[in-house]
C-alpha cells in the first residue's frame, strides 16, 4: 500500500467512527448499527439496512498482509449477523496467495473501487448553476441526511444517521437547493481532508452541480491551512 492508500484508509476510518458515534441512539437501534474490530480492520454493520455504505469493512492490509484467514474472519462477522451483502476494501498488493485465491472463488464478487486522489491547493472550479449552496447546521441536517441516504440506496431509517454528522464539529455539511427543495449534498471532514459528494437521482441531470458544490468546498479555506494536502474520497458522481 502506498502513502495515499494508508492515509485514505485512516481518514475513512475516522469518518466511519464519527458516523456511528454521532448517530442518535434510537436510530442506531432501528438500523441495527455495530462496529466490530477484526484483524487490522473495522467492520461496519447495519442489520436492518442493506446498503453497502453501511455494511463495509475497511483497513485490511494497513498493518499486515491480508491472509485468507483474515478474509474469513471478516466474512464471519457479517455471516454471524445474517448480513449477506457487504463491501470489503481490498488492496491487491497486500494479499497473500491464499487470500487472492479465496477472493477469486465463488464466495466473493469483485466490484467497483473507490476513487482516491490527491490535489495540492487547487483553484476553485468555475461553474454556473441556478441552485443555491448552503453550509447547513443541525437545523437543516435532515436535508443533508435525506440526499445522501437516498443517493446511496439506504432506507429512510438511515436519514438520522447521516444527519447526525452535524453533531461533530469537524464535519462541514453542504446542501444545494432549488428554491426550498434540497437538490444535492456534500461533506467536508477536516482531518487531512475528506470530501464526499452525492445527489438524489432526479437531480443528476444537473451537469454543473458537482463542479459548483466542489468549488464551494474548495473555496471554504480549510484545505489551505498550513501545508496540509487535500485528500478527496469521491463517493458518488452527481
Amino acid at each position: 500500500m502506498d502513502e495515499i492508500d494508508l492515509l485514505s484508509e485512516k481518514i475513512e476510518r475516522e469518518a466511519l467512527v464519527s458516523l456511528h458515534q454521532c448517530c442518535p441512539s434510537d436510530a442506531r437501534k432501528e438500523i441495527g448499527l455495530d462496529l466490530v474490530e477484526v484483524e487490522d480492520c473495522i467492520a461496519a454493520c447495519a442489520t436492518n439496512d442493506p446498503s453497502i455504505l453501511l455494511n463495509r469493512a475497511l483497513g485490511l492490509g494497513t498493518q499486515r498482509q491480508t491472509t485468507a484467514e483474515s478474509v474469513r474472519k471478516v466474512a464471519d462477522v457479517y455471516s454471524t449477523k445474517g448480513i449477506t451483502n457487504y463491501f470489503m476494501h481490498i488492496y491487491e498488493d497486500s494479499l497473500t496467495e491464499g487470500a487472492r485465491k479465496l477472493l477469486s472463488g465463488p464466495d466473493f464478487v469483485q466490484k467497483r473501487g473507490w476513487m482516491k486522489f490527491r490535489s495540492d491547493s487547487p483553484k476553485p472550479i468555475e461553474a454556473k448553476s441556478d441552485l443555491r449552496v448552503e453550509l447547513v447546521g443541525k437545523d437543516k441536517s435532515r436535508d443533508f441526511g435525506m440526499i445522501v441516504s437516498r443517493a446511496f440506496g439506504m432506507l429512510d431509517i438511515s436519514i438520522p444517521l447521516m444527519a447526525g454528522l452535524a453533531n461533530d464539529d469537524r464535519w462541514k455539511l453542504f446542501v444545494t437547493y432549488e428554491g426550498d427543495n434540497p437538490a444535492g449534498a456534500g461533506s467536508f471532514l477536516y482531518l487531512k481532508t475528506w470530501v464526499g459528494l452525492s445527489g438524489v437521482p432526479r437531480y443528476r441531470s444537473f451537469a454543473g452541480e458537482e463542479a459548483r458544490l466542489l468549488s464551494c468546498l474548495q473555496g471554504s479555506g480549510f484545505q489551505r491551512s498550513l501545508d496540509v494536502n487535500i485528500y478527496l474520497l469521491k463517493l458518488e458522481k452527481l
